[in-house]
């Protein structure tokens, strides 16, 4: 239905181009007149890439607006008119600007091509001449206050501003009073340097609107920006005359009393503004931000700003930007849990941000809080399915929780995920290899740390692990006395590291070595580790040292030890 509407159109503006008027009636007759293949050949290409470019389909258009000035080069002004708007549209303006002028050249008084021809004069910053084509094409047609109205902004474009003023005036005579033209002509005022002027043009929409305190607003901000503050407090108290409430210009005044030095009354406009509902939650906002950039460098800013989101909350409760902010400014006074609860609030009014779950996860998983964090993030993935950090907290969550096989699912579908963030996938895989190493499978286990320490070599954290499972399981021992080697030179002095390290030379039958790691795993606050003194209790039994064996198996037991740790004991001997 659409393209035959577009083809009756096309009939229809052919047809009345071919009728002629006989006489003062209003008959009409059919001109006779025989098309030859050229013309035929044009119509047809000119309907084509009309019907093309009002589906939106441009470059075709293109073609075929381009096929009708081939076909008649000297009288195709319409198509050239056509392509040069395309031109103009896709930036190939020197082109654009060619055909434009061909075209207007054809017919100065068309206003659709000398608007098009001014346009590509003017982004190439040719103002003075665009303004003389909308100069002669608006002389030519009388009685049209837009085409005034582009002249008058093209002189302003080439900084004709009198002369702009002019034309502005020739248009408010036949339009009236205007904001638009309003706008234009205070804006040249001021680049003029006559404030006065430009202060006159607003008050024209006073007199129309003497109720209206967005114009006196206007007023007052033009002078106080100016530095005319007097006559800014003037318009302000006329304003809070009409309307006592608005607390747009509570703002304002405070930013007067500021600029005064009135530091006191400023704040107290201030807290009037945040704490009338009229001021939309996104002005705030913005306020709220800068306020809590400047409170990091200077802490005698806080308490004004926490006050003024105090009244944000008070006077936007339902909103969730609200909450949101609240939580920012909670997490940096390192109140983690209230900063969370912040956020669960901002969530519960508003689920659709996902920055909000991502940080409401962190804050979990900073309070250890593994029931929360694992509820939240499946609750997170139903929304945002396609967000890999989701997956990692969740995939955390289950690992803390002891559900390790949900956990590989969670991990598995979030590494898939991950694009251009590499050590984000080395975390996952990272993680998959503690999660196979619970569920023994081992080889799948070790497949995962390599692919983390593929990315990251120097990952700590994963050069432990994979080293002391490795030893636990008695495998590729030469491997992960280097990676443990090379953890403890990176991090020295961590009893867990230094402590996985003798553990690898102990099952290499390096007890002498072992023995000496675990004392200085020891020295360096291992002391109330249990499997720390087990195992140097292990050691000195290895090394005949029956006594020292028990000494530390006793040691070992008062925090906790193995399974095997009583009957060690209880026999003097070495269980493994």
């Amino acid at each position: 239905m659409k393209n035959f509407l577009i083809y009756l159109t096309l009939i229809l503006i052919f047809g009345a181009c071919k009728s002629k008027k006989l006489s003062k009636s209003n008959e009409f007759v059919q001109e006779k007149h025989v098309q030859t293949n050229a013309e035929i050949e044009y119509k047809n290409a000119y309907f084509e890439a009309t019907k093309e470019k009002t589906l939106g389909n441009i470059e075709q258009a293109s073609k075929y607006f381009s096929k009708c000035i081939q076909l008649n080069p000297t009288q195709s002004f319409a198509a050239k008119y056509e392509l040069a708007s395309i031109y103009a549209q896709t930036g190939r303006l020197p082109e654009a600007t060619i055909l434009a002028k061909e075209a207007y050249d054809s017919d100065i008084a068309n206003e659709w091509y000398a608007g098009v021809y001014a346009q590509c004069l003017q982004r190439q910053k040719h103002y003075h001449d665009a303004a003389k084509v909308l100069e002669k094409n608006a002389r030519l047609n009388k009685n049209k206050p837009d085409l005034l109205y582009n002249w008058a902004n093209a002189l302003t474009l080439a900084g004709k501003y009198k002369d702009a003023l002019k034309v502005y005036d020739e248009v408010e005579k036949d339009l009236g009073v205007n904001q638009e033209i309003i706008d234009q002509k205070q804006r040249i005022y001021l680049k003029l340097g006559e404030l006065e002027k430009a202060a006159e043009e607003i008050k024209k929409l006073v007199e129309l609107n003497p109720h209206e305190p967005r114009y006196l607003g206007m007023i007052a901000d033009l002078y106080n920006v100016n530095g005319q503050h007097q006559k800014a407090l003037e318009y302000f108290e006329k304003i809070l005359t009409i309307d006592p409430e608005n607390g747009f210009v509570h703002l304002s005044l405070a930013d007067y009393y500021r600029i005064q030095g009135s530091n006191e009354k400023s704040i107290s406009e201030l807290k009037k503004a945040f704490a009338n509902t009229q001021v939309d939650i996104d002005t705030k906002m913005r306020i709220l931000i800068n306020y809590f950039e400047i409170s990091e460098k200077d802490q005698s800013q806080l308490p004004l700003a926490n006050e003024l989101l105090d009244l944000v909350v008070k006077s936007h409760p339902n909103e969730a930007k609200t909450y949101s902010i609240q939580g920012d400014f909670l997490y940096r006074e390192k109140k983690i849990k209230e900063s969370r609860d912040a956020f669960k609030k901002a969530i519960e009014l508003d689920n659709s941000r996902f920055v909000i779950w991502n940080q409401l996860l962190l804050l979990n998983s900073e309070l250890n809080d593994f029931e929360d964090m694992y509820n939240s993030g499946k609750q997170a993935i139903d929304l945002f399915p396609n967000q890999p950090n989701l997956y990692l907290f969740t995939g955390l969550a289950c690992m803390q929780k002891k559900l390790h096989k949900e956990a590989i699912e969670y991990l598995k579908t979030g590494v898939d995920l991950v694009i251009d963030n590499e050590p984000l996938k080395a975390q996952f895989y990272s993680y998959l290899g503690d999660s196979y190493h619970v569920v023994k499978e081992d080889d799948k286990s070790d497949n995962s740390y390599e692919q983390s320490l593929k990315i990251d070599p120097n990952n700590v954290y994963v050069l432990n692990n994979y080293s002391y499972y490795l030893s636990v399981r008695n495998k590729n021992l030469d491997r992960a006395e280097e990676m443990s080697k090379k953890a403890i030179s990176i991090e020295p002095n961590i009893p867990n590291y230094e402590d996985t390290y003798a553990w690898i030379l102990y099952k290499q039958n390096k007890y002498d070595d072992a023995k000496f790691w675990l004392e200085k795993a020891i020295a360096n606050g291992g002391g109330g580790n249990a499997t720390i003194l087990e195992h140097l209790g292990d050691i000195y039994y290895k090394l005949n040292n029956i006594d020292k064996a028990l000494e530390f198996w006793n040691k070992a037991k008062l925090k906790g030890g193995s399974e095997l740790l009583e009957k060690k004991i209880k026999d003097s001997k070495l269980y493994e």
